[in-house]
């Protein structure tokens, strides 16, 4: 192999263990292609070398994998030297290898999420690196991106596992279902790799020894038949994983197994990357249990391959919906940023608005009496929909609950009411209270939010949670900027005939500069 770049290094092993240890004092690392390496260990295993560990490291990129099929093919022994294992990095190449049989380590993950795998074959030690990002790791699990989602072209792909270790782990239950046609297919596994199913994987998924003791394997045939049913050659397989593809990779790896063919003809979408990437969720928390609860989807306790499934559906057929309505309901909010609101019209668009929150953000789960999933964090609250009639609901409930006034309480549950709720960001809530202003008249709703705003646009941060919110304002002017924001309040300052002091009461800002007094001057004037 051409020795592309060549390194020296200088490695001290202190490890003693009952392994016949050849120790690596001075070695050379030569960075090489996949291909140049399988051709290299094919010429050495026809010379059938096996002379001790070579002072040489080979390093490759490449995906899981390309890493799992050396391992079949070589008959790799992993190390289960566990205090070695637990104290080697991503990088590592310090370790040790028994001299008389090829085997290998797997290394933590880097904070990239890459894996660093580290062979031994035939006394040549691999540096093998798994990285999501690389061009080889999408390749291999043929990775897809999406702009746009269309329902008739995916079907929904999930499995339920021993554990997490992709090589060492059994799949338990495989499962379909098609968006376009409600098709679907689930089948239970049986054990190979592990002798029974761990005690904390039967209590998430209810599968137990006795459940899968009878179980059959995936067949030839069967797979020609899903690849048919499910038109696999012309549809994308949706997926929700984090960086190292979880469910592909199990397939894939299940395949070599089984000896089983018709991966070539899969194509994975990752529903969870799509979301982030467009922010589709104001949410740090992109699982998918997370994901259902914000948008009011019911979840089963117990989990089960096609029962994620069909959660994972509901979840894009809401994304789509977003979408079809999205250019509808954004005109509301370009309509209130151009003035078109009056008293005449303020009862159509405020319900327009509120379902505008609802597609966006979800649905309230429970009543606001019984405290319901709140999410400051994501700068988003709870909007009272009656408040069109009866100001300052939440406050009434709070001093009620605060003075066990039960009467006050029993007066306010209809209000309080889940169906009654709806979630919005800070700005999407002034922009409601704004058209309650045509609606019930003078609040201090508009006032109190726009000091919210106010203080997100000076990056003004009262609660340390806050900062990370401010870092990343700009999401929540996508479809009305902060400049329009202002002109809007001071339609309200004019309408109201509001003053300066009347109204600061409500910013809560604490040692303003004189941009920020100035900036406030001039809402006045």
């Amino acid at each position: 192999m051409k020795d592309k770049s060549v390194f020296k290094h200088r490695n001290v092993l202190s490890r003693i263990s009952n392994f016949n240890y050849h120790f690596v004092f001075d070695f050379q690392m030569e960075i090489v292609t996949l291909d140049n390496l399988k051709i290299f260990l094919k010429k050495a295993q026809e010379k059938n070398v096996k002379n001790g560990l070579k002072s040489k490291i080979f390093k490759v990129v490449c995906s899981q994998i390309d890493v799992y099929e050396l391992i079949k093919q070589y008959s790799l022994e992993k190390i289960y030297d566990y205090q070695a294992i637990d104290e080697c990095t991503y990088s590592d190449t310090h370790h040790s290898f028994p001299t008389d049989a090829n085997s290998y380590v797997c290394c933590k993950r880097s904070i990239y999420g890459n894996q660093c795998y580290n062979l031994n074959i035939f006394g040549y030690l691999i540096q093998m690196t798994v990285s999501p990002k690389s061009k080889c790791f999408k390749e291999r699990l043929n990775l897809i991106s999406l702009e746009k989602l269309d329902l008739s072209e995916i079907v929904i792909f999930d499995i339920e596992t021993t554990g997490l270790s992709e090589f060492d782990d059994d799949i338990l239950e495989i499962a379909l279902l098609d968006l376009e046609t409600n098709r679907s297919f689930s089948k239970l596994l049986p054990l190979k790799k592990r002798e029974s199913i761990p005690q904390n994987i039967s209590t998430i998924n209810h599968i137990t020894d006795d459940i899968v003791k009878d179980a059959k394997a995936l067949t030839q045939s069967e797979v020609d038949i899903l690849i048919e049913n499910f038109k696999l050659k012309n549809k994308h397989l949706a997926i929700w994983t984090g960086v190292n593809v979880f469910d592909a990779t199990f397939l894939k790896i299940y395949f070599i197994d089984n000896h089983l063919n018709g991966f070539e003809y899969f194509s994975f979408f990752n529903v969870k990357n799509y979301i982030q990437v467009n922010k589709l969720l104001l949410s740090d928390d992109y699982s998918k249990d997370s994901v259902a609860k914000n948008l009011g989807i019911k979840i089963d306790k117990t989990h089960s391959a096609l029962g994620d499934c069909k959660i994972e559906a509901e979840i894009l057929k809401r994304f789509v919906s977003e979408q079809r309505v999205e250019s509808i309901d954004s005109t509301i909010i370009r309509d209130l940023a151009n003035g078109k609101l009056c008293t005449k019209n303020a009862a159509v668009y405020y319900e327009k608005m509120i379902s505008y929150c609802t597609n966006k953000n979800g649905l309230v789960l429970s009543d606001f009496d019984c405290f319901p999933f709140k999410r400051g964090f994501e700068w988003i609250d709870i909007h009272h929909i009656d408040e069109k009639e009866l100001d300052d609901i939440a406050s009434r409930t709070y001093r009620a609950q605060e003075s066990n006034d039960t009467k006050t309480l029993n007066s306010l549950k209809k209000y309080n009411k889940a169906t009654r709720l709806v979630y919005a960001t800070v700005v999407e809530h002034f922009l409601l209270h704004y058209i309650i202003e045509y609606l019930r008249g003078p609040g201090g709703g508009p006032h109190f939010l726009f000091g919210y705003i106010l203080r997100a646009h000076f990056n003004i941060a009262r609660f340390s949670y806050e900062k990370n919110i401010f870092k990343n304002i700009d999401k929540y002017f996508a479809d009305i900027s902060f400049e329009e924001i202002v002109n809007i309040y001071k339609k309200i300052i004019k309408k109201d005939k509001i003053t300066k002091r009347i109204a600061f009461q409500f910013y809560k800002l604490n040692n303003t500069t004189k941009e920020i007094d100035d900036f406030i001057d001039n809402l006045f004037k």
